[in-house]
């Protein structure tokens, strides 16, 4: 009787500890569309399969957390999968390159294709720093008028692919800036600008090798699942 008592008693806190595990599960990713989540799980298996302009593999592994940028929107993801199921851990509105999307040096264009960090510069600086190359000049307002500057953070990218290995030389980095009413559309010289709020904190989850894919529109293979099905 009491070996049964026992037994009622534990069944509602074996309940309530799956319900706060489910919640926390929940609670560990974002919810999106379903064909933006299509889109990101089609970039994600990408970057897992991918090899460099030389040859090499990646080495990312399943469960390693990637970035993909979806230029129509105008957003970055931070996303990872494991088993089978893809996690939106962040999104943050961006601006990219006010001319579109392309891979030429002499172009204020976002490149595309996968690119990984490979330097991560401003850790401890005070949010709004502003940077002339890699040094810290003065502290920036958000919506201050004159020269559109780095601030706060930045993450130094790399081309891994053929078309976009000149992006280290053209000095395209995510960072923050003093021009935040521009996010969400493309106003950029071709960097990837974010919220001085957003890149500090997205400084904290990714590390040198980090992965991002930048596709500038739908890729409709990858969406083929996703279309209804003509009667």
């Amino acid at each position: 009787m009491q070996d049964s008592l026992m037994q009622m008693q534990k069944q509602p806190a074996d309940s309530t500890q799956k319900q706060q595990a489910d919640s926390t599960r929940m609670q560990g990713g974002i919810a999106v569309e379903d064909f933006v989540r299509a889109r990101l799980d089609a970039a994600y298996t990408k970057l897992v399969a991918h090899r460099d302009y030389q040859g090499r593999k990646s080495g990312m592994k399943e469960g390693v957390p990637a970035l993909v940028l979806l230029g129509d929107l105008q957003k970055l993801y931070l996303v990872r999968r494991r088993n089978n199921d893809l996690e939106v851990i962040k999104q943050y509105p961006v601006s990219t390159g006010i001319d579109g999307f392309g891979n030429k040096y002499d172009e204020q264009r976002t490149p595309t294709g996968t690119l990984m960090i490979v330097g991560k510069r401003g850790e401890g600086e005070p949010i709004g720093t502003a940077f002339v190359g890699d040094e810290p000049i003065r502290i920036a307002k958000p919506h201050e008028a004159g020269k559109a500057l780095m601030t706060s953070r930045m993450l130094v990218l790399s081309g891994s692919d053929y078309a976009n290995r000149n992006i280290y030389n053209r000095v395209i980095r995510i960072h923050g800036t003093n021009k935040e009413k521009f996010i969400g559309k493309p106003a950029s010289d071709g960097c990837i600008r974010m919220k001085n709020k957003d890149v500090v904190e997205l400084f904290k989850f990714v590390q040198w090798g980090t992965l991002l894919y930048v596709e500038p529109k739908p890729d409709s293979s990858a969406l083929k699942d996703m279309l209804p099905v003509k009667m």
